[in-house]
């Protein structure tokens, strides 16, 4: 019995050494991580196509040594700031320091973490969240990355993968099949927005589109008076409660001549009144050239 037992336990060893060697293939890691991107996007606004692609690119389908030894995906260094474990590998220089954790999902919360908190990065979470080509050339340009084809990189394994599908959240993926076609637009915080074309009004908008005028007007903080222009953002469905789901950082606008709190409201696809709570304004009150208003 003895032998037998150990035998079992000697072939348990050898099965797992040779498991955990086993590489993953790209297809194994999108779907292995693809929820863990998408986790990551509803929490600080970062495309699920752009952190899998960097995922994959960087780690090797999982399967680098910094991948395998050290659960780190997105070659991301040690820096200044860091004061968790560590390990060294080459990279554009020799025995560089790079961040090690004890889990995956922690390194996808550290990616979204550097990008959200480094203001070189500030102008990608103005895009529009389905724009991964914009956002791809945007971490380029921003340093992410030394190689001059990262951007084109990146977008490849986006296109040949269609991560691009995972970037429209299960609610907007009903707006996106809905007859608005390219006129559709998403905000940075994921909110559907159709341009105001010449010759409509917001009875034929809502009778083309199938909404109701007094849920089209509760969407854009519109009554029956205001008055809609060509080029106006209409919501086609309820604004956010704030602009980004940046982490840790608070967005600001400083307003400019000729815009009013609507104005900013439409813009950021923030909700008026959410706006008026988050900058602790009156009722009524109006914001004058030059102040700043937060956004988040």
């Amino acid at each position: 019995m003895k032998v037998i037992s150990l035998f079992i336990i000697h072939s348990f060893i050898i099965c797992s050494s040779l498991f955990s060697q086993v590489s993953l293939s790209r297809t194994d890691y999108i779907e292995k991580y693809q929820k863990l991107a998408i986790r990551e996007m509803k929490r600080s606004g970062i495309p699920a196509s752009i952190t899998l692609a960097q995922g994959i690119l960087e780690s090797g389908n999982g399967n680098s040594r910094l991948a395998k030894e050290a659960k780190n995906h997105f070659g991301i260094k040690c820096h200044e700031n860091w004061f968790g474990s560590v390990i060294y590998a080459d990279d554009d220089l020799q025995d560089e320091c790079f961040r090690s954790y004890n889990k995956v999902i922690k390194s996808y919360r550290d990616h979204s973490f550097f990008l959200t908190s480094r203001s070189r990065y500030d102008e990608l979470f103005t895009l529009d969240p389905r724009d991964y080509k914009s956002w791809a050339l945007g971490l380029q340009s921003s340093g992410y990355a030394t190689n001059k084809e990262y951007a084109l990189r990146l977008i490849k394994i986006i296109e040949s993968e269609r991560l691009f599908e995972l970037d429209i959240s299960p609610k907007n993926k009903k707006l996106k099949e809905a007859r608005f076609g390219e006129r559709l637009n998403i905000t940075p915080n994921g909110k559907c927005y159709v341009i105001f074309q010449k010759g409509e009004t917001i009875e034929s908008f809502a009778a083309d589109y199938g909404l109701s005028i007094n849920r089209l007007l509760l969407f854009n903080d519109l009554t029956y008076s205001s008055e809609v222009k060509q080029g106006d953002k209409i919501y086609i469905e309820k604004k956010a409660r704030s602009f980004t789901r940046k982490l840790r950082k608070v967005i600001t606008h400083r307003l400019n001549s000729n815009e009013d709190a609507h104005f900013i409201s439409q813009f950021y696809g923030i909700q008026m009144c959410q706006l008026y709570g988050l900058n602790n304004w009156p009722v009524g009150y109006q914001p004058k050239e030059g102040e700043l208003v937060k956004l988040k």
